[in-house]
């Protein structure tokens, strides 16, 4: 009996390692993605600071949990330049949601 569990809760560690490998590719990835959307928009990169990174979590009705989805909302905030607190400062937001599931990268708003 012993020996079922240890093997279990080996099985399950390992499980969970690999599942957090395959979030941290999945992070790496959405922010290529919207990085490469940036470039492409001709928006400077060195000019903004990521400060939002955020998985789109879903709702498995069959599996009665929660699950990570391919989307991801990623949020850029311009640098301040002249000193102040940056995040006390208003507007300068581009919000980008990445599919990984599609590949696709997507401006869905810009911050005033």
């Amino acid at each position: 009996m012993k020996k079922t569990i240890l093997i279990l809760l080996a099985t399950l560690s390992m499980s969970c390692q690999a599942q957090q490998k395959n979030d941290m590719n999945a992070y790496k990835k959405a922010v290529e993605l919207a990085e490469a959307l940036l470039v492409k928009k001709e928006i400077v990169l060195e000019e903004y600071n990521l400060v939002k990174l955020q998985n789109q979590f879903l709702y498995d009705s069959m599996d009665k949990g929660i699950k990570a989805s391919s989307v991801w909302e990623i949020i850029y905030k311009i640098k301040n330049t002249n000193g102040e607190d940056e995040y006390r400062l208003r507007g300068g937001e581009i919000f980008i949601e990445v599919d990984l599931k599609t590949q696709t990268s997507k401006i869905t708003n810009w911050g005033e």
